[in-house]
């Protein structure tokens, strides 16, 4: 809700402004201007606020932000106002409306601030109301530079205040101690900055509910994907035992054919008739069925790893999700939003090149930091690219599942919290998940070792030791509000 009339005389009758020294002109985004104002023993922030609903001018405790980018019309103000000194300051009595006139050497400014929610702007005239420029141009309403800007006639204030009065609510806001100097002042800034920040939460988390619904869909439907290409692999055991049956009776086969009727050796008394390439003979027959039983076995292990790291990113957004809905504070929802819009190459503002470069999820605890390989190319790459000799390596027993590995620090040990931290990891991130505890084992990096044609980031763990974990949710959740996605 914008500020009122009577609110907004409630305000400049507590602020210093006349006499007072324009120092800087900060615009952090759009709709919001900072004045830095400087008189004899103090200087303080001035804030208008431009947004539809949340129009208001008010001292403000808590500075702008750096801006992202130089506004044009923030270049004009410091121009024509740095250095100037507020001379005058009048509000159109029952009206959302202010003059501010600035002087600076001869030059005189009228700056007009109008607070009507959806109608706000900021214009900059001269001493006879021609229009220099404005925040928001409105050729429709002669809003423009060059026009003319004419202030609307008083109106009785008492009439006004009696249909909106001073809202009580902004008088019991909590204000921190140190703005109690302002009563007003920083019980309405307290007031619209709890608003601002309640918008904010509520903008983001539906931001967040959109993008992880979006997530959950894809996901859903990469899986479904894979399950309907499983019929492509359901040949396997017949092309294997094709290729067999060829190979062990070839000497009584005919060279070349199309098919050939053979006696299936572990159904005795039966035979089978296999389709074969007549360009190719009976020997090279079997070898393309071993081939094509070979392509559907590795296939199928391929669909299945990537089926498994498919359903725990599913499950990793739907417990995202009942985040969500539980309210989760605003860091988190942020820390969300970042990694979820990355997944969906959503440009945020805040990509890292770091972090796109390196695989997995990471996490803190105790000053240390944890990767962790969702899959096997994820466990191999962080193994062989990322990870130091003296990084601790965790993994579960008898149970596939990912790398999690504690980046060490130089003359620091590692606390048995953080050792535990990486164990629940560990076993969040496997297929021990469901049992709620698993032993695991963990060694140094320097001590694992690769084997000879070995699967992808398959490792032998040497000088190993034993860890029984047993699923902390608490725990997790903890690790969950430190950690974020590099893919």
């Amino acid at each position: 809700m914008s500020i009122r009339a009577v609110e907004l005389t409630k305000i400049l009758e507590e602020l210093p402004l006349t006499g007072s020294l324009i120092q800087q002109v900060v615009q952090p985004d759009y709709p919001n201007l900072f004045f830095q104002l400087h008189r004899p023993g103090e200087t303080f922030w001035l804030r208008i606020c431009l947004s539809p609903g949340l129009s208001r001018i008010h001292q403000t405790w808590q500075g702008p932000k750096k801006p992202k980018k130089t506004q044009r019309f923030a270049e004009f103000l410091r121009s024509r106002l740095k250095g100037g000194k507020i001379v005058s300051v009048k509000q159109v009595l029952g009206d959302r409306i202010v003059e501010l006139t600035v002087h600076r050497g001869e030059e005189v400014t009228r700056c007009i601030v109008r607070l009507w929610g959806g109608a706000s702007n900021f214009l900059v005239t001269d001493e006879s109301y021609q229009i220099l420029d404005t925040q928001y141009r409105r050729p429709g309403k002669l809003e423009v530079s060059g026009g003319t800007f004419s202030l609307p006639s008083d109106q009785n204030p008492t009439a006004v205040y009696e249909k909106f009065p001073l809202r009580q609510e902004l008088l019991e806001t909590t204000v921190p101690i140190k703005e109690r100097n302002r009563s007003f002042n920083s019980c309405l800034d307290s007031w619209y900055r709890n608003k601002e920040q309640e918008q904010e939460y509520s903008d983001l988390k539906e931001r967040v509910f959109r993008l992880l619904g979006a997530r959950e869909n894809a996901l859903e439907g990469r899986l479904r994907g894979l399950l309907s290409r499983e019929a492509e692999y359901d040949e396997e055991e017949k092309h294997q035992l094709w290729g067999e049956l060829l190979k062990n009776q070839a000497k009584n086969l005919p060279l070349r054919g199309e098919e050939v009727e053979v006696e299936d050796w572990w159904n005795p008394g039966t035979t089978v008739h296999i389709p074969l390439d007549p360009r190719r003979t009976v020997q090279e027959n079997a070898e393309r069925y071993f081939h094509l039983a070979k392509r559907a076995r590795n296939g199928r292990e391929r669909m299945n790893e990537e089926r498994e790291n498919l359903r725990r990113q599913l499950e990793e957004v739907q417990y995202n999700l009942l985040e969500v809905e539980e309210n989760c504070d605003l860091p988190r929802l942020s820390e969300m939003y970042a990694r979820v819009s990355q997944r969906l190459s959503i440009p945020t503002g805040k990509e890292n090149k770091t972090d796109t470069e390196t695989p997995g999820l990471v996490f803190s605890s105790g000053g240390f930091t944890f990767l962790v390989g969702r899959t096997a190319k994820e466990n191999d790459y962080l193994l062989r690219r990322v990870t130091r000799g003296n990084d601790l390596w965790f993994h579960t027993r008898d149970y596939p599942g990912g790398y999690v590995f504690i980046r060490t620090q130089k003359g620091k040990s590692i606390p048995l919290e953080v050792l535990l931290d990486a164990g629940t990891l560990a076993l969040f991130y496997s297929k021990a998940r469901n049992n709620g505890s698993a032993d695991l084992y963990y060694t140094q990096v320097k001590y694992l070792r690769r084997p000879k044609d070995g699967k992808l980031g398959l490792v032998l763990p040497t000088q190993e030791k034993n860890l029984s974990i047993k699923l902390d949710k608490g725990r997790i959740d903890r690790l969950f509000s430190s950690g974020r996605s590099n893919s």
